[in-house]
């Protein structure tokens, strides 16, 4: 039985995602763009978990609604990412306003996330914060 959170699971809720496999996000710019188009929309806050391998190609996208960084158990991100033999995590956070919520607390689990996938030497590249109008990149800022 796959390990669950106290509030959801990341699942994959678009079956047509399966047709970013492969697809190939060289530049810190495609992630970007990538996720502010496919979070720009939302209804609810959600979590978006996108793997990539070496030649940062998609290996995989999550993305869960009513989720935040701490509403899901690290290790179901590491397994995800184990499972799918990701090189790089990309997270981001969508919210169906114009301002995401404080972020403090998910700046500090996502270092803490960040180290213990270095561990095994899984970088998290970014978390993405995407909003009605645009996307705050947290490494952009010097924030992670």
């Amino acid at each position: 039985m796959e390990p669950t959170s106290k509030a959801t699971s990341i699942t994959n809720t678009a079956p047509q995602r399966r047709a970013l496999l492969g697809r190939q996000l060289p530049t810190h710019e495609d992630v970007k763009a990538f996720l502010c188009t496919e979070l720009q929309d939302v209804t609810e806050e959600t979590l978006a978990l996108l793997l990539l391998d070496k030649a940062y190609r998609v290996v995989h996208f999550y993305q869960t609604s009513n989720a935040t960084l701490s509403t899901i158990y690290p290790r179901e991100i590491i397994q995800r990412a184990l499972r799918h033999k990701a090189h790089s995590v990309v997270l981001a956070r969508g919210f169906p306003s114009k301002e995401p919520r404080d972020n403090r607390t998910e700046v500090k689990l996502v270092k803490a996330l960040k180290d213990l996938l270095a561990l095994i030497d899984i970088h998290i590249l970014d978390l993405i914060a995407v909003t009605r109008s645009g996307c705050v990149s947290f490494t952009d800022n010097g924030w992670l």
